[in-house]
């Protein structure tokens, strides 16, 4: 069972490993790595899972940015309300840490 603060960790990794997920700069092979890792993670957040399904499955060449099709997917998904502009703020990680921070977090033991 997990604790209050041990939740919290959890939900600010996931929000990381999101922030990365939806820099432009990040790679195909980078959220294809991630897709994979955490296709049996049990998302904390509902709508982190609403946007890691979404990010991950967006063709290397989408035809309009991550950040214009959000906000209407979020709303038609039931969360209008969600704060959508976190996902973009700058979150600086190397991809070496991303990729630590994907493995801790779909073999901790709440994972799946």
């Amino acid at each position: 069972m997990t604790n209050h603060s041990d939740n919290r960790s959890i939900i600010d990794s996931e929000r990381r490993i999101l922030k990365a997920l939806c820099r432009e700069s990040c790679q195909a092979s980078v959220r294809e790595s991630a897709r994979s890792a955490l296709a049996d993670y049990r998302w904390r957040e509902p709508v982190h899972e609403i946007v890691f399904r979404w990010v991950v499955a967006q063709p290397a060449t989408a035809p309009f940015p991550l950040r214009d099709q959000l906000p209407g997917l979020l709303t038609r998904k039931g969360f209008p309300d969600a704060d959508w502009e976190l996902f973009f703020q700058p979150a600086p990680m190397s991809e070496t840490k991303l990729a630590d921070l994907i493995r801790r977090l779909a073999y901790s033991h709440d994972a799946g």
